[in-house]
């Protein structure tokens, strides 16, 4: 089946003016504009429901992003049988084009107002969901679990098989623009999935019972004396909170970042390091590129239209949202000098020199890539 495109006319432009035409674009088939909630809007037509009737949200309302994953299987056995929510989507204000017609990607202010943001290339886009996103690592009790280097130290002279289970492990607060800035903090990395025997680590084990067992059980129990064991889990007394399954993640080329900032706040890592649940991490395809992006100014103005916000206003960098910025699908040719600029400013960085000129370089790509106006930018850059 041709990936196929949906596209929205602004209600306050001429038709016939394609710079004012909107796209949803999916990998797959049609989907919702990007965060465009009148696609939920209240319908009568049932017209507008595949044969499966799968596309019903709650209250009665239209979803079209059950509609659309229920015509992608439908339309895996019969095109045809996608004909009814085609006429629909017609109806209510779209037009359905073909994957190899002549287009032009218009995003208007990611959704909303003030400007617009066109694309007259022919490249295909991917949300960020493609790549795998996790959270960090929750221990329940980080005074036990998270270490310093001279406690690391000591419980590896003391057993030298406590090695085995310390990783290097990040905070949120370690967490900077392009690169990560450890602080010398260990993780005792008794992580569920790994079934061990806490016997082999008398050193891990003495260091955590100096804790108090009862506030390591993970019963939920809080005693009479005021002290409170981690929530209840099936887990041992030794073994962090969550099962973590996905430990091994941590060993891959990554992208690390924070729940809550002003701006984009990726850091690029590509070792062996864990981080804590305060922040998330991203494992995947094209983990530098995507660096590059996600710490742009345009990105970070797209996430403050988009995203939600603390009561003081801060941005929300949470997975849900991350996961839905659009994201040119490109060839290694192109994400070539923008991996290359990350890595230059993460040396300027280490080096402690002004890298502003080598992000403004960045800013200047990722604006071209996304086909964004020097009048855009203005707009952009003066919000």
């Amino acid at each position: 089946m041709d990936w196929e495109y949906a596209q929205q006319h602004s209600s306050q432009q001429s038709d016939s003016n394609p710079s004012h035409m909107r796209y949803a674009y999916s990998q797959t088939t049609l989907t919702e504009v990007l965060h465009d909630t009148s696609l939920h809007r209240q319908s009568q037509d049932p017209s507008l429901y595949p044969p499966c009737e799968s596309g019903r949200g709650a209250r009665g309302r239209t979803d079209y992003r059950s509609l659309c994953s229920a015509c992608r299987v439908v339309a895996s056995r019969s095109p045809a049988a996608c004909e009814p929510l085609k006429r629909g989507i017609q109806r209510q204000g779209f037009q359905v084009i073909s994957r190899d017609t002549s287009r032009r990607i218009t995003f208007r202010d990611f959704g909303r107002e003030q400007t617009e943001c066109s694309s007259d290339r022919r490249s295909e886009w991917f949300p960020v969901i493609g790549n795998a996103i996790y959270y960090g690592v929750k221990t329940g009790f980080n005074n036990a679990f998270i270490i310093n280097n001279r406690t690391k130290e000591a419980l590896i002279k003391n057993d030298p098989t406590s090695a085995e289970i310390i990783r290097p492990v990040l905070r949120g607060r370690d967490i900077q623009r392009y690169q990560a800035q450890w602080n010398g903090q260990w993780l005792i990395a008794t992580f569920p999935a790994l079934g061990l025997k806490i016997d082999k680590y008398p050193a891990v084990k003495e260091h955590l019972l100096s804790y108090g067992r009862r506030r390591l059980e993970q019963s939920g129990i809080r005693y009479p004396d005021g002290i409170r064991s981690r929530k209840r889990t099936s887990n041992a007394w030794f073994e962090i909170q969550d099962t973590c399954a996905y430990h091994s993640e941590f060993k891959r080329e990554k992208l690390l970042w924070i729940d809550l900032t002003d701006q984009g706040r990726f850091a690029y890592d590509a070792s062996d390091m864990f981080c804590v649940n305060s922040a998330y991490m991203m494992t995947g395809r094209s983990i530098k590129y995507l660096c590059a992006l996600l710490n742009s100014t345009l990105v970070t103005w797209f996430m403050q239209k988009q995203a939600l916000n603390s009561g003081m206003g801060t941005t929300r960098w949470v997975r849900f949202t991350v996961d839905r910025i659009p994201v040119p699908l490109v060839d290694a040719r192109t994400e070539r000098p923008l991996k290359q600029l990350v890595d230059d400013i993460i040396q300027a960085t280490y080096n402690k020199l002004d890298s502003a000129a080598l992000e403004s370089d960045l800013n200047a790509l990722v604006y071209d890539l996304y086909g964004v106006s020097n009048d855009e930018i203005r707009v952009i850059e003066g919000a």
